[in-house]
């Protein structure tokens, strides 16, 4: 459409150019530019015939120029949904067999604490109500204490990073499943974002918005 209005313009535009000259020419004057030869029209309809080829010609360069409109029906509206994660958590089975295994394994970590603990108590009553024990066998089996002291502080400290990681082994095959199907149910729905509201963090969100590559170019990185 932009190319035959603009065809159309051009050769308006010709016709109104030798049409002047031929006026020039029946004047008696020589051929001049063209903002000149319609400057110079005889009459009132010579000029209303300039302007209006001068307005076909402009009106065409105009929609050459401007981009073309994408229908509406073609535009992808921007469309942002929520969802709290700690409610399908708590709902989802696969959670609460999770949670079980992971009390089991506390318990076990807090059952080793407490033998290391009854045979550390042994040892040391043993020790303190045996005073014929010659000075160098006491000052091994204190060694021994120490040590056994140290293995168990250890294991107390240590046990909450065991748990967080055994914590994050149970919940990652979880963790996938869920965001799986939201991944899906925002391709589904023609979701643009979806955030979760438990946490404010941005689960889902389509490439088409994200303008980390123009602001890593601005930057120069």
């Amino acid at each position: 459409m932009k190319s035959s209005v603009k065809l159309y313009a051009l050769m308006a535009l010709a016709i109104m150019f030798t049409t002047s000259c031929n006026r020039n020419n029946d004047n008696g004057k020589d051929s001049e530019t063209l903002t000149d030869s319609i400057d110079t029209g005889n009459t009132e309809s010579d000029r209303a015939a300039d302007t209006s080829v001068l307005t076909l010609l402009n009106d065409s360069l105009i929609q050459e120029e401007t981009p073309s409109e994408v229908p509406d029906d073609k535009v992808d509206p921007l469309k942002i949904g929520h969802i709290n994660s700690n409610e399908i958590l708590a709902l989802l089975p696969d959670v609460k067999a999770a949670d079980a295994q992971l009390q089991q394994y506390a318990k076990q970590l807090d059952d080793e604490i407490k033998r290391q603990y009854g045979e550390y108590q042994q040892k040391y009553a043993a020790l303190m109500s045996d005073t014929t024990l010659p000075k160098s066998v006491m000052e091994a089996k204190a060694q021994e204490l120490a040590s056994l002291e140290s293995t168990i502080t250890q294991l107390q400290q240590s046990s909450q990073d065991q748990m967080l990681q055994k914590k994050d082994e149970l919940y990652q095959p979880i963790l996938a499943k869920i965001d799986r199907a939201i991944q899906s149910v925002a391709k589904e729905q023609h979701y643009t974002y979806i955030i979760d509201a438990s946490t404010g963090a941005l689960v889902y969100g389509v490439d088409t918005y994200d303008i980390t590559p123009y602001v890593k170019r601005k930057l120069g990185i």
